[in-house]
């Protein structure tokens, strides 16, 4: 009775094989971890071990060694792989390797070949052996629910009748007559799947897929060779001479902004000088702004003279009242200010009122007069209140 194990635990694997393994006389087993796997093959020594790669956490070349240890030389062990090239097949040791990325039919059709040429060689190694007396019972296992390596397979055995299975013996003429004859194969094999090299289906992907390889990589080779001798053939642009005796001088370049450089007047000790916003003055001409992580300042110059500060506070916490009337006595060596007037806008209260004869402060405080928000110190020879020229942010 031939015999047939399959050592694997995808369900794609169990379903194509089982439908490959349409046997008149035999039995296909499936074990889903290689313990069980072992335990069948201790059990009824097969004749065809259809093995999956990387299975249980193990490479295929340890499941080999493993499953080679418990067969014999007239087993015929064939390996599921992914297609991968990066293992050597020296190392894997099995005798035939099947490329499962291919599609079902081709990996149904292959399996086929394997084991008809697996029940012909057997055939006539065994020629004499006596035939079973009774009909011949297909036995199919599938893993247990439970996934345990210990558990025994469930096998289900269907039974096929062949005619004088009623008698209890046959005779040799008998036995010769009820044997069905060979049909020939309308359609020649093309290839058939020897055990010295890989199947003809996963031998011919690796082809193709090599051989794209080698046409992409050329491909782009050759794209970056005409690319760069394109590049260094094209003449270094030169100056064309200048017909005037005169000498030759380099055309000036358009005029630009003056580089932001350090202000013509002193900035007061309080103020960020490292932290100068460029592009803020490129697009406000004569302002200057610098931010550190709690206010933010704005200078107003005219000739280089300071003409306005404002003062903004960036964490909504309130400006100190503390710093408040540091920076009055910096710019206009007073401590306080005198109220000429208070209104409301929106959310803030703004309070007027006079420094010295010649300076003036506006304070942005909250509707309740408890937080400082923002001011503005300017002077009076500047043509317009910056508050009003520019307004806060």
């Amino acid at each position: 009775m031939f015999n047939v194990l399959l050592i694997s635990d995808q369900p794609r694997l169990h379903t194509i094989v089982s439908s490959a393994c349409d046997l008149q006389e035999g039995t296909f087993r499936i074990a889903t971890s290689l313990n069980q796997g072992l335990q069948e093959i201790g059990r009824d020594l097969p004749d065809i071990l259809f093995l999956q790669n990387r299975l249980s956490g193990l490479s295929g070349s340890i499941l080999v060694r493993h499953v080679r240890s418990q067969l014999n030389a007239a087993t015929r062990l064939v390996l599921f792989t992914d297609g991968g090239a990066d293992t050597p097949r020296s190392e894997t040791s099995g005798d035939i390797e099947l490329d499962v990325s291919v599609s079902d039919t081709e990996l149904s059709d292959a399996i086929c070949e394997i084991i008809a040429d697996q029940i012909a060689a057997l055939g006539q190694a065994g020629a004499e052996e006596p035939p079973q007396t009774d009909a011949a019972a297909v036995a199919i296992t599938y893993p247990p629910p439970v996934a345990d390596a210990d558990v025994d397979s469930v096998i289900l055995s269907t039974a096929r009748p062949v005619s004088g299975a009623g008698t209890g013996f046959m005779n040799d003429e008998t036995r010769h007559a009820q044997e069905p004859e060979p049909i020939d194969d309308p359609l020649p094999r093309q290839a058939t799947i020897l055990s010295s090299s890989p199947p003809p289906i996963q031998w011919e992907k690796k082809r193709v897929k090599v051989a794209f390889a080698i046409i992409a990589a050329a491909s782009i080779l050759g794209s970056g060779a005409f690319l760069l001798v394109r590049q260094s053939a094209q003449p270094i642009p030169t100056a064309a001479p200048s017909s005037s005796k005169a000498a030759v001088r380099p055309t000036p370049p358009p005029p630009m902004a003056a580089p932001m450089g350090a202000p013509s007047a002193p900035l007061p000790s309080f103020i960020p000088v490292q932290a100068r916003d460029a592009g803020y003055s490129a697009a406000n001409p004569g302002w200057e702004r610098y931010t550190s992580s709690a206010r933010e300042y704005k200078i107003f110059r005219e000739q280089g003279a300071m003409k306005a500060l404002q003062v903004l506070d960036r964490r909504n916490a309130g400006i100190d009242p503390a710093f408040f009337t540091s920076v009055l006595q910096n710019l206009a060596k007073v401590s306080d200010y005198r109220l000429e007037s208070r209104e409301t806008k929106g959310e803030f209260l703004m309070k007027r009122g006079r420094l010295t004869p010649t300076s003036h402060v506006i304070l942005y405080k909250s509707r309740s007069d408890k937080t400082l928000h923002a001011f503005v110190i300017y002077f009076d020879d500047a043509s317009t209140a910056p508050s009003d020229r520019k307004g806060l942010p």
